[in-house]
This record gives structure tokens, sequence and C-alpha cells, in this order.
């Protein structure tokens, strides 16, 4: 059985690919400024998704592929907010009237709880996460 060929192409913001030579000739030929990509590149992004690849799932930021594949995201999703979570309970302990604090001390637990809260919101959530740094 012949091996797949993918041609996989960097075109603006995004990735398109092609499972054939005629369709990938034709798009670079319409498309003079999108650069194909090398199969070693290929394999270490895509791996087995590469059939997946599409302006759907893939952005290019500082010149970087990002492929977000719909199950990697949830899945990553769920432990992004389980490490989430976890970190809130830890200094759940900040919040009960007669912690030990001052109240410079007990606001910034309370933004870094607040900044914890707000991780799902943030732009490239689930595979791009700035974590709060913890009070001293």
């Amino acid at each position: 059985m012949p091996e797949e060929i993918y041609h996989v192409f960097k075109n603006g913001d995004h990735c398109v690919q092609f499972d054939n030579d005629h369709d990938a000739e034709t798009f670079a030929a319409v498309n003079p400024d999108a650069v194909e990509i090398s199969t070693e590149v290929i394999t270490t992004v895509f791996g087995d998704n590469v059939r997946d690849v599409g302006p759907h799932n893939t952005t290019i930021k500082d010149d970087k592929i990002i492929f977000t594949n719909e199950i990697n995201t949830i899945a990553e999703a769920e432990s992004i907010r389980a490490k989430r979570d976890m970190l809130l309970t830890a200094c759940d302990w900040t919040q009960i009237p007669d912690a030990p604090l001052n109240s410079t001390q007990k606001q910034a637990w309370t933004d870094y709880r607040q900044s914890l809260r707000n991780i799902p919101q943030q732009n490239g959530f689930p595979m791009e996460i700035t974590w709060p740094a913890i009070p001293a």
C-alpha cells in the first residue's frame, strides 16, 4: 500500500492541507505567498492528525504553528480547569475571616483567586495559558 502524501501550507495566519499533488500545485499557483511546510515539521506538529489540518484548527503566531485538534483541546481544557480548581482549593484558607493575613495580603490573595477563575477567558485558552503569580 503506498504511503499517504500530504502537503501542508502556511497561508496567512493558518494552515491548509492537501492529500494529492494536483490540488497542492493548484493551491500554490493561486496563492504564491503560501509556503509549503517540510515533511519533518508536518510530522512533528501534526503527527497522525495531518489529515485533519485546516483553517478551523490551526493558527500561526510569531511564525509558530499552533494546531488545536478538537479532542486535544477538550482534554487540555479539562486538565487546565482541574489544575486551576486545585490551586483555588489550596488557598481557600486565605478567604476565611480569621486568616492570619493583613488587608493588603488578603487583597492580593483575592486578586490571585479571581485571576485563576478568569483563566478560561484568556485568549488562547486552553493551549496558551498565563498563570497568575502566587502572592508572597
